[in-house]
């Protein structure tokens, strides 16, 4: 019961609200571009609650693994005036790329929260450091205000963790930092930052928690989420991450737990994250995502007639079979990793 109430339940509920956002995207876009919408479902499966008004079904399907919204003319020829294809090629991009947009709202929503539920604000000025500091005795002072850290742009705390990760990972303790000094920008070269125990030597300062500050953090944070999770897809398709450190539902429901049996900060956060990593994700350039139908938009844009809806169809499904593929691979992995 535990597992369920602290692990399984939690993540049900937060794919449901990520997976209910994007589709409530592509809907509501729908409506406002006047695009007949057949049926708006959360889940995939048999229909376990249905509802039929002003000619759209709305259902609610049996497994909580997807969901869709299906329009009138989206994957044919029709002659209905509210019909998507015969919408012109803007406002289907809008309709298609309104999921992955509500997706990033939803995680600046969220991390706005978070940002609101703490005490303090967490900047960029070092203002300590512990005993017998190496960074201290290697030129970084205090006052000095983080700018920079193997040349990566520092905005928040979340870029300082993000880049402390990867030093980790590759054995290290020491980066390259820029600061901003008295004024001017100064680069102190191999600081050792991480003590021997892969900690941090030196101590942030807070800022003053109001409104301009509250929101400006919500979404630098939200910008610091979309970089890492861009930079992670460019080092996965580049070969300096593999597969194996990717995780699907088995591996993030993991994660879930450890979440919510820490604080309910920790789980918003966690949501933001995969919120703003589903947005992202869908935008990819790949057939079955959004990001591939804008391509097949492009292509009618420059054609000026769409792709017959056959070739569209096929492309798609050769792309939803590789991403069915991936994610049972993943999905073994995880499990197996957590047998044993």
């Amino acid at each position: 019961m535990q597992l369920f109430l602290t692990q399984i339940l939690p993540t049900v509920l937060m794919f449901g609200l990520i997976i209910f956002v994007h589709e409530f995207g592509h809907f509501i876009a729908a409506k406002l571009n006047k695009i007949k919408v057949l049926e708006f479902a959360l889940g995939m499966g048999p229909a376990i609650f249905k509802l039929t008004r002003k000619g759209t079904k709305y259902a609610v399907r049996l497994f909580p693994i997807g969901g869709y919204v299906s329009m009138e003319g989206e994957h044919d020829d029709s002659e209905d005036k509210g019909a998507f294809n015969r919408k012109s090629v803007p406002r289907k991009a809008s309709v298609v790329s309104a999921g992955a947009a509500m997706n990033l709202l939803l995680g600046f929503l969220i991390m706005m929260i978070t940002v609101i539920m703490q005490p303090g604000i967490t900047g960029r000025t070092i203002t300590g450091f512990v005993e017998n500091s190496q960074s201290l005795q290697a030129g970084l002072e205090s006052g000095d205000k983080l700018e920079k850290i193997n040349n990566f742009g520092i905005f928040t705390e979340i870029d300082v963790i993000f880049q402390m990760d990867k030093i980790r990972s590759a054995g290290k303790t020491d980066a390259d930092i820029t600061v901003s000094r008295n004024g001017k920008s100064v680069r102190l070269e191999n600081v050792p930052i991480l003590d021997d125990e892969g900690r941090n030597n030196f101590y942030l300062g807070r800022v003053p928690k109001n409104i301009i500050n509250v929101a400006s953090e919500s979404l630098l944070k939200t910008v610091s989420f979309v970089r890492m999770v861009w930079l992670s897809i460019v080092d996965l398709f580049t070969g300096r991450i593999g597969v194996e450190q990717l995780s699907g539902p088995v591996g993030v429901s993991g994660a879930v737990g450890s979440a919510v049996r820490s604080n309910i900060s920790s789980f918003l956060v966690l949501i933001s994250l995969i919120s703003i990593n589903v947005g992202i994700f869908n935008m990819l350039p790949f057939p079955a995502l959004d990001g591939g139908r804008l391509v097949f938009l492009l292509i009618e844009s420059v054609r000026r007639k769409p792709l017959n809806p056959k070739i569209e169809a096929a492309v798609n499904g050769a792309g939803l079979v590789l991403l069915l593929v991936l994610m049972v691979i993943i999905t073994f992995k995880d499990v197996f990793q957590l047998i044993f």
